[in-house]
């Protein structure tokens, strides 16, 4: 779970951008997490490791913590090839995007309306 200061920190790195880098972000990791869906559905373990790590560096780079544990978990996983805790992993690092997603969606929301 995203702690209240990892809200606050993309809440200041949002703000301080013009435009919308935020929400460019977070399409961005969204079409990695879909490749990375397949990746893992097909077992490719090369593929999976490095959108993993890409995914990684993202969140590291934004202050995603929560996110960016969960991909060396997944990065991990796949390299002893545990594929049934990848896809829980997976399942996780999925639940971790789309709580940062609606938090940069609201973000993006209160900045339009302020």
């Amino acid at each position: 779970e995203q702690k209240a200061s990892d809200r606050a920190m993309h809440a200041e790195r949002c703000s301080i951008v013009d435009g919308d880098p935020c929400l460019s972000f977070a399409a961005r990791l969204g079409e990695l997490l879909d490749r990375l869906h397949q990746a893992l559905n097909r077992e490719e373990a090369d593929a999976i490791a490095y959108l993993a790590y890409e995914i990684r560096s993202s969140a590291v780079a934004f202050g995603a913590k929560p996110l960016a544990r969960l991909c060396l978990y997944l990065e991990a996983a796949v390299k002893e090839r545990d594929w049934s805790e990848a896809r829980s992993v997976m399942q996780a690092t999925q639940r971790a995007f789309d709580t940062l997603q609606q938090d940069l969606e609201k973000q993006a929301g209160d900045r339009v309306l302020s």
